[in-house]
């Protein structure tokens, strides 16, 4: 930078008391020349100090405002270094923002998950630690009309930073994979959400003929374009949340073997998803309670600065590698091994899916804090939410 006797003569003078304040808040997030050159600029007179609010709920954030410097002159080289200051600035408060969140995070992020809706509780659980996982893992919800699962998909994928989101009656097989437009391939659903979740509403709908690229996607993380001599392999590796009502649109009848007839699926596709859930319209008993917590209840608004910071915190979440802790495989084991000998009293059979469901939604749950390895009590919570999945829930949509 440019030195003037000028600069020089008033780079001799303290910094004020607040400059030195400001500064010594930063000297973590910025190297010792950084320091140097900004105490300089700012005796000089180049650059001040502004405070730039966030705008954020304090449920979510504990600062409310983050230091920035502003340009005082016009200096393309003072610029630029300002500009990449207040990035790194920004970037540090976030990222201690998040750090201080995550001890809350699991208890305050399934609040935003659907509130317009009452009840579905571990339906909502599994959902939030579905935008936590970084292996593929799916999640269906086949339930009555009415009872809030397009919301809860809505509303997941609002929140995830990469989502797509499709109606199974109007997408084909193209529309889910890929098309050629032109000389150009398009992205269908489930590419467009590589890395991403992918919300299937009314799955149901979706042709038989038209999920070839669906099965290839959960299974693989990939699906393919083989047609006019051309052969493309497109990534998809994507978590799928889908939606579906029951055959002849809502269940008739209460008994587990009624139901599972009506459930719109085979088991070779009932089989690819993780956790699968039956949800029910409540009786009259059930339908009197929930009233009563409905006039009581209050309905989170999500706004826009609460939204990005969410999607921010659940793309910084997922840079984190999470080692899952062998020594609670036995808890697992024995999990298994006692519902697979219950088999019949579940809505879905019992495989080994349900083992890497369980490991990754732990995996998921100790991400949401930040931790780099599961817990004991990842473990159970986990288990209890796949447990919670075997068995009919019953609701209703406020």
């Amino acid at each position: 930078m440019e030195r003037t006797f000028k600069d020089l003569i008033l780079s001799l003078f303290p910094l004020s008391k607040n400059h030195k304040l400001t500064i010594s808040k930063l000297s973590n997030d910025l190297k010792p020349e950084q320091i140097k050159d900004i105490k300089y600029l700012l005796k000089t007179k180049k650059i001040g100090i502004v405070t730039t609010p966030t705008r954020i709920s304090k449920e979510l954030a504990h600062f409310s405002a983050y230091t920035q410097f502003q340009i005082m002159i016009e200096n393309p080289q003072v610029q630029t270094f300002i500009n990449d200051i207040n990035h790194q600035v920004k970037e540090s408060s976030q990222r201690n923002s998040y750090h201080s969140f995550s001890k809350h995070a699991y208890e305050r992020l399934v609040r935003y998950i659907a509130p317009n809706i009452l009840g579905l509780a571990e339906i909502k659980e599994s959902v939030l630690l579905l935008l936590f996982s970084k292996e593929r893992f799916h999640i269906l919800l086949v339930g009555d009309p009415g009872t809030g699962k397009t919301d809860i998909i809505r509303s997941a994928q609002r929140l995830a930073p990469i989502s797509s989101f499709g109606l199974g009656s109007g997408t084909s097989g193209a529309g889910l994979s890929v098309s050629m437009k032109g000389k150009e391939l398009e992205l269908g659903l489930l590419p467009l959400a590589h890395q991403g979740i992918c919300c299937i509403d009314e799955l149901n709908l979706m042709q038989v003929r038209d999920r070839a690229a669906l099965y290839s996607a959960m299974e693989k993380g990939f699906v393919t374009y083989d047609k006019k001599g051309m052969h493309k392999q497109i990534p998809a590796e994507i978590r799928i949340l889908a939606t579906a009502n029951p055959v002849g649109d809502k269940f008739v009848g209460r008994s587990l073997s009624v139901l599972k007839e009506q459930l719109p699926f085979d088991a070779a596709l009932l089989s690819r998803f993780h956790l699968s859930y039956v949800i029910r319209e409540p009786d009259a008993h059930k339908l009197a309670t929930i009233a009563k917590k409905i006039v009581k209840s209050d309905s989170i608004k999500l706004r826009e600065e609460d939204l990005e910071y969410i999607k921010g915190y659940i793309e910084y979440s997922l840079k984190q590698d999470v080692e899952f802790d062998k020594r609670y495989a036995q808890l697992i084991s024995d999990f298994i091994e006692d519902v697979k000998t219950n088999e019949s009293k579940y809505v879905v059979e019992i495989g080994p899916r349900l083992v890497h469901g369980i490991m990754r939604l732990a995996q998921a749950r100790a991400r949401i804090e930040l931790r780099d390895k599961t817990t004991k009590e990842d473990v159970l919570e986990a288990i209890r939410l796949v447990k919670d999945s075997l068995y009919i829930e019953d609701i209703v949509r406020p």
